[in-house]
């Protein structure tokens, strides 16, 4: 009994499941093709994969690096860094930036290290413009830490 009742419970757990589900969909009329991929607003980016950034705060020292990863066929991209502080009333100060950062090619990544003083919170943002088959795309990313 106890079996049945592990067996039961079980699969009304799996129905339950696939009914919560998310399940993309399109319709179309009849006789018309599907959405191509690159009017689709689920994809985010034309010619950019991903593009990340990172920084960690230790002892005043901010550690901060960002990588972007293109679509193949992509020739070109130019990036640029800015490390800003964020003030209590939520404008922000430049601390510097660093331009004219760029790679051949289908894959940029980056690194540096800056000091930083104690007790602000930091920005740090990334802005690339990647290049494929002649079009241009600009994605941006930013990450925020906290300088104890």
């Amino acid at each position: 009994m106890l079996r049945l009742t592990k067996v039961i419970l079980s699969m009304c757990l799996c129905v339950l499941m696939l009914i919560c589900l998310p399940v993309h969909t399109y319709a179309a009329e009849a006789g018309t093709s599907p959405m191509p991929l690159r009017d689709n607003p689920l994809l985010r980016w034309q010619n950019t994969v991903s593009i990340s950034a990172s920084m960690g705060i230790d002892n005043g020292r901010a550690t901060v690096a960002g990588s972007v990863i293109a679509n193949p066929g992509t020739d070109h991209i130019a990036a640029s860094a800015v490390l800003d502080r964020v003030n209590p009333n939520g404008t922000t100060t430049r601390i510097t930036s660093w331009n004219n950062l760029s790679a051949n090619g289908n894959f940029w990544a980056w690194g540096t290290t800056h000091m930083v003083a104690r007790g602000h919170d930091y920005r740090l943002t990334i802005t690339a413009t990647v290049r494929r088959n002649g079009v241009n795309e600009t994605v941006s990313i930013s990450r925020t830490a906290r300088a104890n």
